[in-house]
C-alpha cells in the first residue's frame, strides 16, 4: 500500500511539473502571437515605407524626365514657329512683287515702264524671300528623349527580403590602419565583424609578447612590453631565469625596412596596429 501511494505521489509530482511546463509554453505561446501580430505590423510598415520610398523616388525622376521633355519641345516650337512667321511674310511680300510685276507688264504706258521696272528690281533685290534659309533650324526628331527600363525593371522584379539574416547576433564594424613613431597608413576598408557581444576587449594575455595591448589598442613595442615584466619578475625571484639567447625579446625581432628587390625602395613594415 505504501509503495503505491508513493508510486502516486511520484506521478502527482511528474504531473504537476508536466502541467506547470506545459502552463509555461502555453504562456510562451501566446506572447509569442501577441509578438507575431506586433512584429508582422512593424515589418509591414517597413516594407510600405520603403515601397514609398521608392515611388516618391520613380515620381520625382519622372517629373524631372517630363520637365526635360518639356523644356525641349518648347524650344524646338518656339524656333519652328519664329521661322514660320518669317516664311509667311516673306511669302506675302513676293506674291505683292509677283503681281506688282505683272501689272507693270500688262500695263501700256511706256514712258512709266523703265521707272516701274527698276523699282521692281530693285524690290526683288531687297525682298526677304532671297533672304531666307529654306532649311529648318531644328529637327522634329524625339528619339534622344525615348526610354527603356528594361533593365531596371529587371532590378525591381528581382526585389525581395533579405536572405542570410541571423537572429541574436549583432555585428560591429570596424577598421585599421598601420603606423609607426614616423609615419601611418591609410585605414583600411570597413570590415564587418560578427560577434556576440557587441563590445569587446583585446586580450593582452593571449598576444604576441612584442605587442602592447591597452584594451582597444595594439602597438608593437621593439623593447618587448613583456620581455621588461620578465625581467622585472625575475628581479623580484617570481619568474625563471632566461638566458639572453633564449630570451623573447630575441626570439621575435621587431619589423624594420627590409630591402626589397626593386629599384633599391624599401617595403615599409608597420610597427604599431591601431583598432578604431
Amino acid at each position: 500500500m505504501e509503495d503505491q501511494r508513493e508510486a502516486l505521489r511520484k506521478i502527482i509530482t511528474t504531473l504537476a511539473m508536466k502541467n506547470e511546463e506545459i502552463q509555461s509554453f502555453i504562456y510562451s505561446l501566446k506572447q509569442m502571437l501577441l509578438n507575431v501580430e506586433a512584429n508582422s505590423a512593424k515589418v509591414q510598415e517597413d516594407l510600405e515605407a520603403e515601397f514609398q520610398s521608392l515611388f516618391s523616388l520613380l515620381e520625382e525622376l519622372k517629373e524631372g524626365m517630363l520637365m526635360k521633355i518639356k523644356q525641349d519641345r518648347a524650344s524646338r516650337t518656339y524656333e519652328l514657329q519664329n521661322q514660320l512667321a518669317a516664311c509667311t511674310r516673306a511669302l506675302e511680300s513676293s506674291e505683292e512683287l509677283l503681281e506688282t510685276a505683272n501689272q507693270t507688264l500688262q500695263a501700256t504706258d511706256s514712258e512709266d515702264f523703265p521707272q516701274a521696272a527698276k523699282q521692281i528690281k530693285d524690290g526683288v533685290t531687297m525682298a526677304p524671300a532671297f533672304r531666307l534659309s529654306l532649311k529648318a533650324k531644328v529637327s522634329d526628331n524625339m528619339s534622344h528623349l525615348m526610354v527603356d527600363f528594361a533593365q531596371e525593371r529587371q532590378m525591381l522584379q528581382a526585389l525581395k527580403f533579405l536572405p542570410g539574416l541571423k537572429f541574436d547576433m549583432k555585428y560591429m564594424n570596424f577598421r585599421v590602419k598601420a603606423c609607426n613613431k614616423a609615419v601611418a597608413g591609410e585605414f583600411s576598408e570597413p570590415v564587418t565583424l560578427e560577434t556576440p557581444a557587441f563590445m569587446f576587449r583585446l586580450d593582452a594575455s593571449t598576444s604576441h609578447q612584442n605587442l602592447r595591448v591597452d584594451d582597444l589598442s595594439v602597438e608593437w613595442d621593439a623593447m618587448g612590453g613583456k620581455v621588461q615584466d620578465i625581467k622585472a619578475r625575475e628581479k623580484d625571484g617570481k619568474g625563471r631565469t632566461a638566458s639572453p639567447v633564449n630570451s623573447p625579446a630575441r626570439g621575435t625581432p621587431s619589423p624594420k625596412r627590409m630591402p626589397s628587390g626593386r629599384g633599391g625602395r624599401d617595403r615599409f613594415t608597420a610597427e604599431s596596429y591601431t583598432v578604431l
